[in-house]
């Protein structure tokens, strides 16, 4: 994705459960990385209903939502 489509707001979305990389088709080719926590989905969500979609997917599979941190897609991390 070059940066003219890449349009809306970057998220990180944390989830308690582990989840691998086959599980990124059903978060609208979000990023999946684990860690000793849980699991983390980060990507660019284009408006606040792919961001409820995601939300309600989490829902359906039964997976405890721990997290949802909104970030600028333009922001750069302060130093």
């Amino acid at each position: 994705m070059n940066d003219a489509t890449r349009t809306g707001k970057n998220y990180t979305i944390r989830v308690r459960e582990k989840l691998d990389r086959r599980w990124e088709e059903w978060f609208n080719g979000m990023v999946i990385t684990t860690d000793s926590e849980g699991t983390l989905l980060t990507g660019v969500l284009p408006d606040q209903s792919a961001l409820h979609g995601i939300i309600a997917t989490i829902h359906r599979l039964g997976l405890q939502l721990v997290a949802v941190v909104p970030q600028d897609a333009t922001d750069s991390p302060k130093q």
